[in-house]
Protein backbone atom coordinates (compact mmCIF):
# COMPACT_ATOMS: atom_id res chain seq x y z
CA UNK A 1 0.00 0.00 0.00
CA UNK A 2 3.07 2.23 0.57
CA UNK A 3 4.19 1.45 -2.53
CA UNK A 4 1.00 2.37 -4.24
CA UNK A 5 0.89 5.58 -2.36
CA UNK A 6 4.54 6.32 -3.65
CA UNK A 7 3.75 5.60 -7.18
CA UNK A 8 0.13 7.35 -7.64
CA UNK A 9 1.29 9.94 -9.05
CA UNK A 10 2.42 7.78 -12.46
CA UNK A 11 -0.97 5.77 -12.57
CA UNK A 12 -3.47 6.21 -15.55
CA UNK A 13 -6.34 6.22 -12.76
CA UNK A 14 -6.54 7.60 -9.44
CA UNK A 15 -6.57 5.07 -6.50
CA UNK A 16 -9.72 4.66 -6.13
CA UNK A 17 -10.53 4.34 -9.92
CA UNK A 18 -7.67 1.44 -10.00
CA UNK A 19 -9.03 -0.39 -7.41
CA UNK A 20 -12.88 -0.34 -8.15
CA UNK A 21 -11.26 -1.04 -11.87
CA UNK A 22 -9.82 -4.36 -10.17
CA UNK A 23 -13.15 -5.09 -8.59
CA UNK A 24 -14.92 -4.83 -11.50
CA UNK A 25 -12.26 -6.81 -13.88
CA UNK A 26 -12.00 -9.75 -11.39
CA UNK A 27 -16.02 -9.60 -10.85
CA UNK A 28 -16.58 -10.05 -14.46
CA UNK A 29 -13.98 -12.65 -14.65
CA UNK A 30 -16.11 -14.82 -12.20
CA UNK A 31 -19.14 -14.21 -14.13
CA UNK A 32 -17.27 -15.21 -17.25
CA UNK A 33 -15.48 -18.12 -15.58
CA UNK A 34 -18.53 -19.55 -13.39
CA UNK A 35 -21.73 -18.80 -15.05
CA UNK A 36 -21.14 -18.16 -18.62
CA UNK A 37 -18.24 -20.48 -19.12
CA UNK A 38 -16.12 -18.14 -21.62
CA UNK A 39 -13.02 -18.12 -21.77
CA UNK A 40 -10.96 -15.37 -20.92
CA UNK A 41 -8.90 -13.58 -23.32
CA UNK A 42 -5.65 -12.01 -23.32
CA UNK A 43 -5.38 -8.08 -23.90
CA UNK A 44 -2.31 -6.11 -24.93
CA UNK A 45 -1.94 -3.73 -21.83
CA UNK A 46 0.16 -0.64 -23.83
CA UNK A 47 -2.93 -1.32 -26.50
CA UNK A 48 -3.73 -3.31 -29.52
CA UNK A 49 -3.73 -2.64 -33.13
CA UNK A 50 -5.89 -1.41 -35.79
CA UNK A 51 -5.72 -3.82 -38.85
CA UNK A 52 -6.36 -3.11 -42.29
CA UNK A 53 -7.24 -5.24 -45.34
CA UNK A 54 -8.16 -3.31 -48.35
CA UNK A 55 -8.16 -4.40 -52.19
CA UNK A 56 -10.54 -4.51 -55.44
CA UNK A 57 -13.78 -6.48 -55.67
CA UNK A 58 -12.90 -10.38 -55.60
CA UNK A 59 -8.90 -9.92 -54.14
CA UNK A 60 -10.13 -12.02 -51.28
CA UNK A 61 -10.51 -9.55 -48.37
CA UNK A 62 -13.56 -11.12 -46.28
CA UNK A 63 -12.12 -14.22 -46.80
CA UNK A 64 -8.54 -13.15 -44.87
CA UNK A 65 -10.74 -11.26 -42.22
CA UNK A 66 -12.45 -14.29 -41.41
CA UNK A 67 -9.54 -16.24 -41.20
CA UNK A 68 -7.24 -14.10 -39.20
CA UNK A 69 -10.19 -13.66 -36.86
CA UNK A 70 -10.73 -17.25 -36.45
CA UNK A 71 -7.37 -17.36 -35.46
CA UNK A 72 -6.75 -14.99 -33.39
CA UNK A 73 -9.78 -14.92 -31.51
CA UNK A 74 -8.94 -18.45 -29.81
CA UNK A 75 -6.30 -16.31 -27.79
CA UNK A 76 -6.81 -12.41 -27.93
CA UNK A 77 -9.54 -10.74 -27.73
CA UNK A 78 -10.26 -10.08 -31.59
CA UNK A 79 -12.84 -7.80 -33.35
CA UNK A 80 -13.75 -7.53 -37.04
CA UNK A 81 -15.78 -5.33 -38.67
CA UNK A 82 -16.57 -3.71 -42.39
CA UNK A 83 -16.08 -0.31 -43.06
CA UNK A 84 -16.85 -0.13 -46.40
CA UNK A 85 -20.48 -1.15 -45.32
CA UNK A 86 -20.97 -0.01 -41.29
CA UNK A 87 -24.17 -0.34 -39.61
CA UNK A 88 -26.67 2.45 -40.49
CA UNK A 89 -27.62 5.16 -38.58
CA UNK A 90 -31.43 6.26 -38.24
CA UNK A 91 -30.50 9.00 -40.42
CA UNK A 92 -28.92 6.70 -42.58
CA UNK A 93 -32.37 4.39 -42.99
CA UNK A 94 -34.43 7.74 -43.92
CA UNK A 95 -32.00 9.33 -46.08
CA UNK A 96 -31.84 6.22 -48.38
CA UNK A 97 -35.79 5.52 -48.38
CA UNK A 98 -36.31 8.76 -49.38
CA UNK A 99 -33.76 8.39 -52.22
CA UNK A 100 -35.83 5.36 -53.33
CA UNK A 101 -39.00 6.73 -53.14
CA UNK A 102 -37.81 9.49 -55.50
CA UNK A 103 -35.83 7.61 -58.16
CA UNK A 104 -38.68 4.83 -58.37
CA UNK A 105 -41.35 7.66 -59.21
CA UNK A 106 -38.58 10.13 -60.65
CA UNK A 107 -37.34 7.78 -63.42
CA UNK A 108 -40.95 8.34 -64.66
CA UNK A 109 -40.80 12.72 -65.08
CA UNK A 110 -36.98 12.50 -65.61
CA UNK A 111 -36.18 13.61 -62.19
CA UNK A 112 -33.93 10.45 -60.68
CA UNK A 113 -30.87 10.87 -58.80
CA UNK A 114 -28.35 8.66 -59.38
CA UNK A 115 -23.77 8.71 -58.94
CA UNK A 116 -23.54 10.13 -62.04
CA UNK A 117 -26.38 12.95 -61.78
CA UNK A 118 -26.48 13.23 -57.94
CA UNK A 119 -28.94 15.65 -56.14
CA UNK A 120 -29.62 16.93 -52.50
CA UNK A 121 -31.17 13.48 -51.64
CA UNK A 122 -27.89 11.49 -52.87
CA UNK A 123 -25.56 14.03 -51.73
CA UNK A 124 -26.90 13.62 -48.07
CA UNK A 125 -26.90 9.82 -48.55
CA UNK A 126 -22.78 10.24 -49.45
CA UNK A 127 -22.93 12.16 -46.03
CA UNK A 128 -24.97 9.41 -43.90
CA UNK A 129 -22.32 7.05 -44.79
CA UNK A 130 -19.31 9.06 -44.08
CA UNK A 131 -20.53 9.53 -41.00
CA UNK A 132 -21.33 5.84 -40.41
CA UNK A 133 -18.05 4.96 -41.02
CA UNK A 134 -16.75 7.37 -38.77
CA UNK A 135 -19.06 6.43 -35.95
CA UNK A 136 -17.73 2.83 -36.65
CA UNK A 137 -14.04 3.72 -36.70
CA UNK A 138 -14.50 5.98 -33.44
CA UNK A 139 -15.62 2.60 -31.73
CA UNK A 140 -13.06 0.46 -33.09
CA UNK A 141 -10.59 2.93 -32.53
CA UNK A 142 -11.26 2.87 -28.52
CA UNK A 143 -11.06 -0.76 -28.80
CA UNK A 144 -8.02 -1.07 -30.27
CA UNK A 145 -6.58 1.45 -27.80
CA UNK A 146 -8.47 -0.48 -24.86
CA UNK A 147 -5.69 -3.41 -26.00
CA UNK A 148 -7.98 -5.67 -28.63
CA UNK A 149 -6.89 -6.35 -32.25
CA UNK A 150 -9.30 -4.80 -34.46
CA UNK A 151 -9.09 -6.47 -38.17
CA UNK A 152 -11.33 -4.32 -40.70
CA UNK A 153 -12.40 -5.54 -43.97
CA UNK A 154 -12.03 -2.22 -46.45
CA UNK A 155 -10.79 0.94 -45.61
CA UNK A 156 -10.91 5.07 -46.00
CA UNK A 157 -7.66 5.58 -48.04
CA UNK A 158 -6.67 8.75 -49.80
CA UNK A 159 -4.94 7.68 -52.48
CA UNK A 160 -8.08 5.21 -53.40
CA UNK A 161 -10.86 7.50 -54.23
CA UNK A 162 -13.34 5.11 -56.25
CA UNK A 163 -15.09 2.97 -53.03
CA UNK A 164 -14.49 4.54 -49.65
CA UNK A 165 -13.95 7.84 -49.99
CA UNK A 166 -15.76 11.38 -50.12
CA UNK A 167 -18.00 11.42 -53.37
CA UNK A 168 -19.40 14.90 -53.17
CA UNK A 169 -18.31 16.68 -56.13
CA UNK A 170 -18.03 20.61 -56.79
CA UNK A 171 -20.38 21.69 -59.38
CA UNK A 172 -19.85 24.41 -61.73
CA UNK A 173 -22.36 26.73 -63.23
CA UNK A 174 -24.81 27.95 -60.52
CA UNK A 175 -23.24 30.04 -58.00
CA UNK A 176 -26.31 29.08 -55.49
CA UNK A 177 -25.84 25.30 -56.09
CA UNK A 178 -22.19 25.35 -56.00
CA UNK A 179 -22.24 26.66 -52.93
CA UNK A 180 -24.74 24.74 -51.36
CA UNK A 181 -22.76 21.29 -52.38
CA UNK A 182 -19.46 23.18 -51.52
CA UNK A 183 -21.31 23.29 -47.93
CA UNK A 184 -22.21 19.94 -48.14
CA UNK A 185 -18.84 18.40 -49.87
CA UNK A 186 -17.12 20.31 -46.33
CA UNK A 187 -18.94 18.16 -43.73
CA UNK A 188 -18.31 14.70 -45.81
CA UNK A 189 -14.70 15.79 -45.71
CA UNK A 190 -14.79 16.64 -42.06
CA UNK A 191 -15.57 12.82 -41.26
CA UNK A 192 -13.44 11.35 -43.51
CA UNK A 193 -10.15 13.96 -42.08
CA UNK A 194 -10.98 12.37 -38.66
CA UNK A 195 -10.46 8.64 -40.03
CA UNK A 196 -6.77 8.66 -39.50
CA UNK A 197 -4.45 5.79 -40.90
CA UNK A 198 -4.83 2.06 -39.37
CA UNK A 199 -1.59 0.47 -37.10
CA UNK A 200 -1.49 -1.77 -40.08
CA UNK A 201 -2.33 -2.24 -43.59
CA UNK A 202 -2.25 -5.15 -46.13
CA UNK A 203 -3.04 -4.27 -49.75
CA UNK A 204 -4.20 -7.39 -52.06
CA UNK A 205 -3.81 -7.07 -55.19
CA UNK A 206 -5.65 -9.27 -58.23
CA UNK A 207 -6.39 -8.68 -61.97
CA UNK A 208 -9.30 -7.96 -63.25
CA UNK A 209 -10.38 -10.41 -65.00
CA UNK A 210 -9.83 -12.91 -62.30
CA UNK A 211 -11.98 -10.88 -60.11
CA UNK A 212 -14.76 -10.86 -62.31
CA UNK A 213 -14.26 -14.71 -62.21
CA UNK A 214 -14.00 -14.54 -58.58
CA UNK A 215 -16.92 -11.44 -57.62
CA UNK A 216 -20.18 -13.45 -59.03
CA UNK A 217 -22.35 -11.34 -57.15
CA UNK A 218 -22.31 -8.31 -59.03
CA UNK A 219 -22.45 -7.38 -62.70
CA UNK A 220 -18.84 -8.11 -64.40
CA UNK A 221 -18.24 -4.12 -65.40
CA UNK A 222 -19.32 -2.77 -62.31
CA UNK A 223 -16.38 -5.48 -60.70
CA UNK A 224 -13.76 -5.10 -63.80
CA UNK A 225 -14.15 -1.36 -63.18
CA UNK A 226 -13.41 -1.48 -59.37
CA UNK A 227 -10.89 -4.03 -59.76
CA UNK A 228 -9.08 -1.64 -62.33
Amino acid sequence: QRLEKELAVYGRLSRFSEKMTRLIRWFSFMVRRLIIRKKALKKFENGGALIAIIGGDGAGKTTCVNEIYSWLSKKFETKRCHLGKPPKSFSTLLIAGLLKVKNKFGSIVGDSETEAKPGLLQNLRWICTARDRFRLYRKIRRQASNGAIVICDRYPVSNISLMDSPKIKIESGDEKSSKGTYLLSRIENYYYRQIISPDYMFVLRVEPYIAVVRKTDESRTHVFTRSS
